[in-house]
């Protein structure tokens, strides 16, 4: 299992200075990156957000040096003393006010985030009334593959090394596994219920 960067709708949180400019879901993950390496370089962040299996996040890639430079602006990244790797690309660290705005983002949860995420599968199954009976197996049979192909590359992606706390990235890969598998459960309900007598009675056919 990889080093999972989970998706979250991009909502900046509450602070407790009205001053203080709020960081972005995006900007938050790149503080726990960083965190959680100790020293990291921008590529290494991108990449990390490429093997994401969240389709959102893997899609993120090309907003990530911005919200780095961001958050060096505001002094929550910094240069690691200097430090160079070998192809010459400065690493990064959290300064001490990066690791407040990092707990503060965690902690910031808002009653909206216990919510279903939008799901683009989902929200196609709403009109599925508009398809023959044919073309409904069709669009279960392409969303049933592409969520075991999900589930597959969820399964048998790697951890990060250099990330501390470990555990805490198997949580996180434990949880898509676990919502994937209920999608899956979830197609096989969607296939009974066209046949079902209690739905044909509700929907008035």
């Amino acid at each position: 299992m990889s080093g999972y960067v989970e998706e979250v709708r991009n909502v900046p949180y509450e602070t407790e200075s009205a001053m203080v400019m709020p960081i972005t879901e995006l900007e938050g993950v790149i503080l726990g990156i960083v965190h959680s390496r100790g020293v990291c370089s921008t590529y290494a962040i991108r990449r990390r957000f490429e093997q994401s299996p969240t389709w959102g996040w893997s899609s993120s890639k090309g907003s990530i040096y911005p919200a780095v430079r961001r958050l060096t602006a505001r002094g929550l990244l910094v240069g690691a003393q200097s430090r160079e790797t070998e192809r010459g690309t400065e690493l990064l660290q959290i300064t001490a006010t990066g690791k407040h705005e990092l707990a503060a983002w965690i902690t910031a949860l808002t009653p909206e985030m216990g919510g279903a995420p939008v799901d683009p599968i989902r929200t196609r199954v709403n009109y599925l009334g508009a398809l023959v009976a044919k073309d409904r197996n069709t669009f279960l049979a392409a969303a049933e593959k592409s969520i075991r192909d999900a589930l597959d590359r969820a399964s048998a992606a790697e951890n990060d090394p250099l990330a501390s706390d470990n555990w805490t990235l198997h949580a996180t890969a434990l949880g898509i596994q676990l919502q994937l598998q209920a999608k899956l459960r979830w197609i096989e309900e969607l296939r009974k219920l066209p046949r079902s007598r209690s739905f044909t009675d509700r929907s008035g056919s």
